[in-house]
C-alpha cells in the first residue's frame, strides 16, 4: 500500500472511531518552536511546573522521543458542550464537564493503533497530553488549525474546543499542508482573561493563569478566581471561532456537574466527591482544593 492510500485510510478510520479531525505531519525538529519554548521558560512563565524544563530536546524533536519516528499523526476531539452551567453558579471549565479525556481518547487511540497495525508493522507511540511533546505545534503543522493568541490551537471547524491526540509512527506517510492563521486583529481572548495571564499575544504566563492556579499549583490559589472554582476557559469562550463550532456528543456532562451550587460544593464530602467524580478531570485538583477556591469565589453569598 502506498503512503498516500495508507494516510487516507488512517484518516477515514480515525473519523469512524469518533475523532473529529485528523492530519499528518513529517517528524522533524520543531523550529522556531524550540526557541520560543526556551524563551518562555527563561521568563519563568511555567510557574512551578518544573517538569517543563526537562526533556526539552524530546519536546521539540520527536526522534528523541521515539527512535525512527517518521510521521506525526494528529487527531482532534471536539469537547464543546451542548449545555452550559448557569452563569450564577460556581464555574467548572467546560473540558471537565464530562469523563476525563485521557481515558476516553487513549482507548480510541489503541483501536486506531490496532487498525494501523493491520496495514503496517511500523513502530508506534500514542500520546494524549501524557508525554513531553508539543501537541499544538504538531497539530498546526498537520494543517488542523493555527496557534491562537490564547496560546491554544484554533481549529477552523471547532475553534479552541479541542483535545489533541498524537501518534508517532516509524513510517513515511503523505503530509498535510499548514493553514494560515486567521486571528487577524482580534484580541477577544486576551481581553477576556480575568487575571492578565495572556501577557502577550500567543504567550501564557502560568503564574497568573487560573487553570494552573486552581488545578496544577501545589499551593492554594490567592488570586481572585472570578466565577471559576476549577480551571478557567474565559479565553476559549470569548473566541469567535468557537462560537460557530458544533457541540460534542462524546463528552456528555457528568450527573449534577452543571447544576451544583456553591452550597453543594461546600458541603460535599470526600466520599461523595469520589462517588460522583471518579474518572473525572476534577480528581486532578481534588475536593479540598476546589473547596478552598470556592472560598474565594466572588459569587458566594456573604
Amino acid at each position: 500500500m502506498n503512503k498516500r492510500t495508507l494516510s487516507l485510510r488512517i484518516k477515514q478510520e480515525a473519523l469512524k472511531l469518533g475523532f473529529d479531525d485528523c492530519g499528518i505531519a513529517e517528524a522533524e525538529r520543531l523550529e522556531p518552536e524550540s526557541g520560543f519554548l526556551k524563551t518562555w521558560l527563561q521568563h519563568g512563565y511555567h510557574a512551578e511546573m518544573n517538569y517543563m524544563t526537562m526533556n526539552q530536546e524530546k519536546r521539540t524533536n520527536p526522534v528523541k522521543l521515539m527512535e525512527g519516528a517518521k510521521s506525526v499523526i494528529c487527531l482532534l476531539s471536539n469537547y464543546k458542550p451542548k449545555q452550559w452551567q448557569h452563569p450564577d453558579l460556581p464555574q467548572i471549565a467546560a473540558y471537565a464537564y464530562g469523563p476525563d479525556y485521557h481515558f476516553v481518547l487513549k482507548e480510541r487511540l489503541h483501536l486506531l493503533k490496532i487498525y494501523i497495525n493491520s496495514h503496517t508493522n511500523a513502530t508506534m507511540r500514542l500520546f494524549t497530553d501524557t508525554a513531553p511533546i508539543l501537541e499544538r505545534a504538531w497539530a498546526v503543522r498537520a494543517g488542523l488549525g493555527w496557534s491562537g493568541k490564547n496560546s491554544l490551537l484554533i481549529s477552523p471547524r471547532f475553534g479552541p474546543y479541542t483535545f489533541i491526540s498524537v501518534v508517532l509512527i516509524a513510517t513515511e506517510l503523505a503530509y498535510d499542508t499548514p493553514i494560515d492563521a486567521r486571528c487577524g486583529s482580534c484580541t477577544h481572548c486576551i481581553d477576556a482573561c480575568p487575571t492578565g495571564a495572556l501577557c502577550l499575544p500567543y504567550t501564557l504566563d502560568a503564574r497568573r493563569c487560573l487553570s494552573y492556579l486552581t488545578i496544577e499549583s501545589k499551593t492554594p490559589c490567592t488570586l481572585d478566581p472570578g466565577s471559576y472554582i476549577f480551571g478557567c476557559d474565559g479565553c476559549i469562550r470569548a473566541c469567535p471561532w468557537g462560537a460557530q463550532a458544533p457541540p460534542t456528543t462524546l463528552f456528555r456532562p457528568l450527573p449534577g456537574i452543571l447544576q451544583n451550587s456553591a452550597k453543594d460544593w461546600e458541603t460535599m464530602s470526600p466520599d461523595d466527591f469520589k462517588q460522583h467524580f471518579a474518572g473525572s478531570a476534577l480528581q486532578r485538583a481534588g475536593l479540598s482544593k476546589i473547596q478552598h477556591t470556592l472560598t474565594l469565589w466572588n459569587g458566594k453569598p456573604k
